[in-house]
C-alpha cells in the first residue's frame, strides 16, 4: 500500500520469489500516502485502468481450443466507464500483434465487490478468437476505484478434450416447487448445454427423466439431439418437443426428482456438470417456489418494502384462497433496536404484465389488494415459518380461473432501525422458466418486489429469477378456516363405522381406533389447518384396528386426521398441547 500496514499480501504462485505483476489502483489513487484515503468519504473515488500486454505468443502448435490460467490475488469496487465492456478484470486477444483487439472475457465471472479471492484461475480463450492463426498478443485490463489485481504464473494451455456441460445457470424447472393438485398445468422444459472442451464433440444429447419418488414411476423421458457441437458452441432456448402433463387430480399427489444428464460419443473429462437435478411437489393445497430458506435478504437502503411470489391458478372454481406463510430472517434484532414490528400481508389479483413494461402496476392488479392481514413480532420469530389467515376477517377469499395472485409481505418501514430481513432461497434458478413461459405465450414468474412504502409497482422480474422469498400460498375448497383445508368429502362414513381418537387433547402422541362392521381398505391422512399434509398411510382390509401417532415434535395447535375408505369418509379433530 505505500505505508506501514499491519500486515503483508502475497500472490500465491509458485513463483513469486522472482517478482509478481500488480495493478495497484488503490496506491495510485492515494499516491501512498494514508492520510489521501478516502474512506469513510463517500464514492466516485478516482478510477484507473491498468493494462498489462503481453509480447507476441507463437501458438501454431496448437491442434485444438486454449485455456488461459493465471495465478492471483484481486478485489475490486465499482466500475468505471474505462472497463472493457463493462469488466473489471478482463483479458482480450489480438491477432495482428497489437493493432486491434477482440471482445474482453471477464477473468472473474460472477465474482462479487468488496470482496478478496486468491487463487488459480482458468478460463477459455475463445476459439472464434484464435482459430487459424499461429500468433497472438494477450492483454489484461484492471478496471476500478479502490483495490488491486495481483497476477503471476500466466500460461496458455490446450483445452482438455471433452467437456460438454449442461448449464447449471439455465435449465427449466416447473412453475412452483410445490403446487396443489387442483392447480396443475402444462410444463415446459430445456437446458443449454455448451462444449467447453478444444475439440468437437460428436452426437451430443440431452435427457430428461422424471420419476415420481415413492413408487419410482417414471412420468416423463425425452431426448434431445443436438448434433456436433465445436468448442466454445452454446446450444441455448432450445425446447423439448413433449410436455409434462401430470393429472390435475390426487393421483398426483407426492414428490418427484428430474435430472437432465449428457450424453455423446467421446467420454467427457469433467463429469460433474454433465448432470443437473431437480425436485419439485404435488400438494393437496400448498403453493410454493421453495423447499425451505437458504439465505437471507437485507435491503439496507429501502427500509420499506413489498416482496412476495406469484402463483398462477388455471382453476379457481371453487377454491379459497385460506392461509399466507411467511418467514424473516431477524425479528429479534429489531425487535430490540426498537425497530418497526409489524408486517403486513397482501394477497393480489392480475392479469400480469399486460402492457408488457417489465413492472405489474396498480391498473394491472385493481389498484388493492383481494386480502390482508398483519401479524406483530415478538422477538422470537427468527427463521420460523409463520401462518396466519390470508384475510384479517378470518375468512377464505374465493379465486377466478386464469388469474396470477401475488402472495405479498409488506414492510413499512420508516427509520434506520426498521432493517427486516425477508427469508429466501437461492436452490431453484426461475430464469429458464420464465424465459419459456414468456416465450410461449403463458409467462409465469417467479417473484414479485417493489422497494417502496407506497402503492406498489411489482417489478415482475422479483430478484432476478434466482432467489425466491419464503411466502407461501395455501389455498383449499372451503372458506370457513375453522373447518379442514380439505373437505371434498362426497359420502360421510355411516355412524357404525366407529372411529376413536384418544387421548385428545394429546400431549406426547394419540391412538387412532377403528371398529367396522365391515373390513375396509383405508386411506389415512393428518393434516395441519393449512392442509399440509404430515402423515399419509394406505392400509388394506381394516375392520378391527388400533394406530398409534407421535405428536412431541410438532408445534401445539389444531389438526386433522381424515379416513377415506370405499364406504364413505370421516374427519376427527385433534388438538395438541404439549
Amino acid at each position: 500500500f505505500g505505508f506501514d500496514a499491519p500486515g503483508a499480501v502475497f500472490v500465491d504462485s509458485d513463483t513469486r520469489d522472482n517478482g509478481t505483476m500488480v495493478m495497484r489502483n488503490i496506491f495510485n489513487m492515494f499516491g501512498g500516502d494514508a492520510g489521501n484515503v478516502p474512506s469513510p468519504n463517500p464514492p466516485p473515488y478516482p478510477a484507473y485502468a491498468s493494462e498489462l500486454i503481453s509480447p507476441p505468443i507463437d501458438i501454431s502448435a496448437a491442434d485444438r481450443a486454449l485455456s488461459l490460467s493465471v495465478t492471483q490475488f484481486l478485489a475490486y469496487l465499482n466500475t468505471p466507464t474505462e472497463a472493457p465492456d463493462g469488466l473489471q478484470t478482463s483479458f482480450q486477444v489480438s491477432t495482428d500483434d497489437g493493432m486491434t483487439w477482440s471482445a474482453a472475457v471477464d477473468v472473474n465471472p460472477n465474482f462479487p465487490t468488496n470482496t478478496f479471492r486468491s487463487n488459480r484461475q482458468t478460463v477459455p480463450i475463445p476459439s472464434v478468437f484464435t482459430n487459424g492463426f499461429d500468433e497472438i498478443r494477450i492483454k489484461f485490463t484492471f478496471a476500478t476505484d479502490y483495490y488491486f489485481w495481483g497476477l503471476d504464473d500466466i500460461s496458455i494451455q490446450e483445452r482438455i478434450g471433452y467437456d460438454v456441460q449442461a448449464n447449471q445457470n439455465f435449465f427449466a424447472v416447473p412453475d412452483n416447487q410445490s403446487t396443489p393438485w387442483s392447480q396443475l398445468q402444462t410444463q415446459y422444459f430445456m437446458a443449454d448445454v455448451q462444449n467447453n472442451g478444444g475439440l468437437t464433440a460428436e452426437n451430443v444429447m440431452l435427457n430428461l427423466v422424471i420419476n415420481k419418488d415413492d413408487t419410482g414411476e417414471e412420468v416423463y423421458n425425452a431426448t434431445k439431439d443436438y448434433g456436433n457441437l465445436d468448442p466454445d458452441v452454446l446450444a441455448e432456448n432450445d425446447f423439448f418437443d413433449p410436455t409434462l402433463d401430470l393429472p390435475s387430480d390426487e393421483s398426483s399427489l407426492g414428490t418427484y426428482s428430474g435430472q437432465y444428464t449428457i450424453f455423446h460419443d467421446s467420454t467427457d473429462v469433467i463429469t460433474n456438470n454433465d448432470t443437473l437435478n431437480f425436485a419439485f411437489a404435488v400438494t393437496d393445497t400448498l403453493f410454493a417456489k421453495e423447499a425451505g430458506r437458504t439465505r437471507g435478504i437485507f435491503l439496507t437502503n429501502d427500509r420499506a418494502w413489498y416482496i412476495g411470489n406469484s402463483y398462477y391458478v388455471p382453476n379457481g372454481e371453487n377454491w379459497y384462497a385460506r392461509w399466507m406463510s411467511f418467514m424473516v430472517d431477524n425479528a429479534s434484532d429489531v425487535v430490540a433496536a426498537g425497530g418497526a414490528n409489524t408486517v403486513i400481508t397482501n394477497l393480489y389479483e392480475s392479469d400480469g404484465d399486460v402492457d408488457g413494461d417489465g413492472r405489474i402496476g396498480p391498473d394491472e392488479y385493481g389498484q388493492t389488494p383481494i386480502a390482508f392481514n398483519e401479524y406483530v413480532y415478538d422477538g422470537t420469530e427468527d427463521e420460523v415459518l409463520i401462518t396466519i389467515p390470508i384475510d384479517l376477517e378470518g375468512e377464505g377469499v374465493q379465486l377466478t380461473s386464469g388469474k396470477y395472485y401475488f402472495a405479498v409481505l409488506q414492510y413499512p418501514g420508516v427509520d434506520d432501525v426498521d432493517q427486516l430481513a425477508i427469508s429466501a432461497s437461492e436452490d431453484i434458478n426461475y430464469n429458464a422458466n420464465n424465459f419459456i413461459t414468456d416465450s410461449i405465450g403463458i409467462e409465469q414468474y417467479s417473484d414479485v418486489v417493489d422497494l417502496t412504502s407506497e402503492q406498489p409497482n411489482f417489478f415482475s422480474g422479483g430478484f432476478g429469477g434466482t432467489s425466491v422469498p419464503v411466502v407461501r400460498l395455501i389455498i383449499g375448497d372451503n372458506p370457513f378456516l375453522d373447518q379442514p383445508g380439505i373437505t371434498d368429502v362426497e359420502v360421510a362414513l355411516p355412524d357404525n363405522y366407529e372411529v376413536d381418537v384418544f387421548p385428545n387433547p394429546a400431549k406426547e402422541d394419540f391412538n387412532l381406533g377403528i371398529n367396522f362392521p365391515e373390513a375396509q381398505n383405508m386411506l389415512v391422512r393428518f393434516y395441519d389447518q393449512t392442509g399440509r399434509i404430515l402423515i399419509q398411510q394406505e392400509f388394506d382390509g381394516v375392520q378391527q384396528a388400533r394406530y398409534n401417532y407421535d405428536v412431541s415434535t410438532i408445534p401445539a395447535g389444531i389438526y386433522y386426521i381424515q379416513l377415506d375408505t370405499d364406504a364413505g369418509t370421516r374427519i376427527e379433530k385433534v388438538v395438541v398441547q404439549h
